[in-house]
């Protein structure tokens, strides 16, 4: 018993770090995001007064380019995910599967966790699909929630995003990939506005 209570409780323990991990995220970037919001001028200001006088100009265009990537990968990522959500409404009006707008608003929000948000969205379509019409209205769901992902990864995100950060979509696409394979998930959270940053500051240099 006692093995077998082990065994288990490393099967979950991962999970569970995993869970709390992306939790932290969310509760963490919010805050951080708010206080950079609400401090920005100030530490602009500040930032320019360490530096010597002949180099504020570029400076100050750097932190503005920098400003401009990072507020454009949120506005991005806020419109994906307002895509998203809209064709999962629509797909589940579509099949009548009932709460088709509570599980559109629900998919839309947690699609910002990579990879992970769109398991999450689609687990209550699923089972609410399948406990109302039956199984064939639930697997019919699961395709269409498969193909609207599809379209978010090859179309929606690199077009979206790469329009407001300045990245091509390979680019983009290069990014999440590299980040993904060194980083995980922080990696792919992080991916898109660093590789901005990195454009901004290879053309300032």
């Amino acid at each position: 018993m006692t093995m077998y209570a082990t065994s288990l409780a490393k099967r979950v323990m991962p999970l569970l770090v995993s869970l709390i991990a992306i939790l932290a995220l969310f509760v963490i970037i919010p805050v951080c995001a708010a206080y950079m919001t609400a401090e920005a001028e100030p530490m602009k200001r500040g930032i320019l007064q360490l530096l010597p006088p002949s180099a504020r100009m570029r400076a100050a265009r750097i932190i503005t380019d920098l400003d401009h990537v990072v507020g454009g990968f949120i506005r991005g990522q806020l419109l994906v995910a307002c895509i998203v959500g809209t064709l999962v409404t629509l797909l589940l009006l579509g099949l009548h599967v009932p709460y088709a707008v509570l599980i559109g608003v629900f998919a839309g929000v947690v699609d910002v966790i990579p990879y992970v948000g769109a398991v999450a969205g689609w687990l209550p379509a699923f089972f609410i699909a399948y406990t109302t019409n039956g199984i064939e209205n639930a697997l019919a769901v699961s395709v269409g929630i498969v193909v609207i992902n599809q379209l978010e990864g090859h179309i929606i995100v690199p077009n979206v995003v790469s329009r407001t950060v300045a990245l091509t979509p390979l680019g983009i696409m290069l990014a999440l990939l590299l980040a993904g394979a060194i980083l995980g998930l922080p990696g792919l959270l992080i991916a898109v506005p660093a590789a901005g940053a990195v454009r901004v500051l290879v053309i300032n240099f």
